[in-house]
């Protein structure tokens, strides 16, 4: 049986990752401690420290001795690793879905219909959670676990919210290119077993590259 204690335990160390994880996506800081996470958090060292340790296993912090937690910051190689990753990931789930049902296909035009809408009301963060939604559901309809938990790590290591204000802005139209992609990934869902819908898919991510660098 578990104690309440060690639920607690358990409690406090899952609501500190979220907050500290809440942080480093608000792309505002680059640099932490510690202490300043107690702090701030107004939480004891043992949840912050577990919290933390977790975050640099996944990739989102690297902690160095009596210097301090410093936010991730991927250089052009990792940026392109992880791209490449989506994309293995991706075409190859959307291949793998034998047939989309009538309600998928409509929840993917839906969605795209919102995304039109953000961008012509200048919501740049509301595209960006559209568009992760977009690939996320994808992946849904698949139903590999594993194949989720990867993307999610993949997009949030590559997509702080400050970096989506940056870019969205400044890349209008590219914006509307992406648009125009999902359209066409899901005009063409259940033609040619998926594999039409799987080569735009995979160009469509390869110009995140481009826009990201």
């Amino acid at each position: 049986m578990i104690s309440i204690q060690s639920q607690t335990k358990s409690s406090l160390k899952d609501i500190a990752y979220k907050k500290i994880k809440s942080i480093i996506l608000e792309g505002e800081e680059e640099f932490t401690s510690e202490s300043s996470l107690v702090n701030l958090l107004d939480m004891s060292r043992t949840p912050i420290r577990d919290a933390l340790h977790r975050l640099e296993i996944e990739g989102f912090i690297k902690i160095y001795s009596n210097q301090g937690i410093y936010f991730w910051n991927p250089t052009a190689v990792e940026k392109n690793e992880l791209f490449d990753l989506r994309i293995a990931i991706e075409t190859f789930a959307i291949r793998q879905v034998i047939e989309f049902s009538k309600e998928n296909i409509s929840y993917l035009k839906e969605n795209v219909r919102k995304q039109k809408i953000a961008v012509e009301n200048k919501d740049y963060l509301e595209f960006n959670e559209l568009d992760m939604d977009f690939h996320q559901y994808l992946l849904e309809v698949n139903g590999n676990t594993q194949f989720l938990k990867n993307y999610k790590n993949c997009r949030e290591r590559l997509m702080t919210i400050r970096t989506a204000k940056h870019l969205l802005k400044s890349q209008s139209t590219a914006i509307h290119g992406l648009i125009e992609d999902h359209t066409r990934i899901v005009e063409n869902l259940n033609v040619n077993a998926n594999l039409t819908s799987a080569e735009i898919l995979e160009q469509h991510i390869e110009k995140g590259k481009i826009t990201l660098f």
